[in-house]
């Protein structure tokens, strides 16, 4: 009877598990079919750099809006609902996207497919940190995390050819589809468990907690920069650098793959070996460095740009594991609203973040004061993630 129960217990663990990778591969094909489609509708719909910084920035603003009281009430609606809830509402606003005959109606189709991503982001987590054990979360939560770079990777080597052969609306559409055949999966998948913890939340303790501020530091940073990075890097590269479209595409492909190879090891080996804190400080301590030089190295020749690129998605993601499994630690009382605060500040950095690079971009002229400010706020939260105890 007990192995059967040991056994059943497995089997949830790989199912949700599996559904949680596929809801992350949605969350980041979603975001970079509109980075690699983003010069195509600057030119349709005769947008400015702060205009493509507001379109990313809306997907990010639900996250603002709307997160406090998903985690809130994630427990009571059910977590499974609200994952399901968000795969469809981002293949709605992809829909709303592919058949946008201004701008206005993009940026309501961003803004519709961020609040989509926020339903399903710390849900999506959840329904893996319930049943799996702290000694083995770091693990599991970097297989979530590494998804995500899957989904930008097959954004990558599908969305170019299909908007060459088929058009830009085309791909939306076919996120639409994807949302749907998620959504359908996860309700297959998932069994929806509750944490161990049925009491209400104190939003003010969570608040209060210290070591929560400085996870949430680290994560809003480096997502700011990831996001700044997708958005911006292969603009400078052509724009500015006057760098083959096909190359400068190139380097995001291989910055995803760099993604998903450290993702995984740095959850790996940051439950084996050193204190969390130190898999999360020195990977943004370097690529606090990496940001700096990037204006002056980037354009050079093709394997400069490669190999940037490569560091920035390695640096960035080894510290994803940690990080979200760090709030069910650091606040075992209340883990739901801990990595919901997670990711309503991230929201708010990675629409400040875009805006203003994109903004300052368009003041200056050069793209090169832009990644010095982004550079110098990852060094800030590095800084602060030495300290976190863990």
């Amino acid at each position: 009877m007990f192995n059967l129960h040991v056994v059943s217990m497995l089997t949830v663990k790989g199912r949700n598990l599996l559904a949680a990778m596929l809801v992350r591969t949605l969350f980041g094909y979603s975001v970079f079919d509109f980075v690699l489609l983003s010069i195509t509708l600057q030119n349709v719909f005769s947008i400015t750099e702060l205009g493509i910084g507001a379109l990313m920035a809306a997907y990010w603003i639900p996250a603002i809006i709307l997160q406090l009281v998903v985690g809130r009430y994630a427990d009571k609606i059910g977590v499974k609902k609200l994952v399901i809830s968000g795969a469809l509402t981002v293949a709605l606003g992809s829909l709303i996207i592919s058949q946008a005959s201004f701008f206005e109606i993009v940026l309501l189709g961003r803004f519709i497919t961020g609040i989509g991503a926020i339903l399903f982001w710390t849900p999506g987590v959840v329904i893996v940190s319930n049943v799996y054990p702290k000694n083995r979360l770091s693990f599991a939560t970097s297989l979530i995390v590494l998804s995500y770079g899957v989904g930008t990777l097959i954004a990558f080597l599908t969305v170019p050819a299909q908007e060459f052969i088929l058009g830009w609306r085309s791909v939306f559409f076919l996120t639409f589809i994807y949302g749907l055949i998620v959504a359908f999966l996860v309700q297959i998948l998932t069994t929806d468990m509750h944490g161990s913890v049925h009491k209400p939340v104190n939003l003010v303790k969570v608040f209060k907690n210290l070591e929560l501020f400085k996870i949430a530091v680290a994560q809003c940073v480096s997502m700011a920069a990831w996001t700044v990075f997708l958005t911006f890097f292969t603009r400078t590269l052509i724009f500015e650098k006057n760098v083959n479209a096909d190359i400068a595409n190139l380097t995001v492909v291989v910055a995803s793959l760099a993604g998903i190879i450290f993702a995984l090891l740095g959850g790996y080996f940051s439950d084996k070996k050193y204190k969390k804190a130190l898999w999360i400080a020195a990977p943004l301590t370097l690529l606090s460095l990496t940001l700096i030089i990037t204006p002056f190295s980037a354009g050079v020749n093709s394997i400069t740009d490669l190999f940037l690129s490569w560091g920035i998605g390695a640096l960035v993601w080894i510290p994803q594991g940690p990080i979200w499994s760090l709030p069910k630690i650091v606040e075992p009382d209340y883990p739901n609203a801990a990595m919901t605060l997670l990711v309503c500040m991230t929201g708010i950095t990675v629409t400040i973040f875009p805006l203003l690079f994109g903004g300052l971009a368009d003041l200056t002229g050069s793209f090169t004061y832009s990644y010095i400010l982004v550079a110098l706020s990852v060094f800030s939260a590095a800084a602060v993630s030495y300290k976190i105890r863990s």
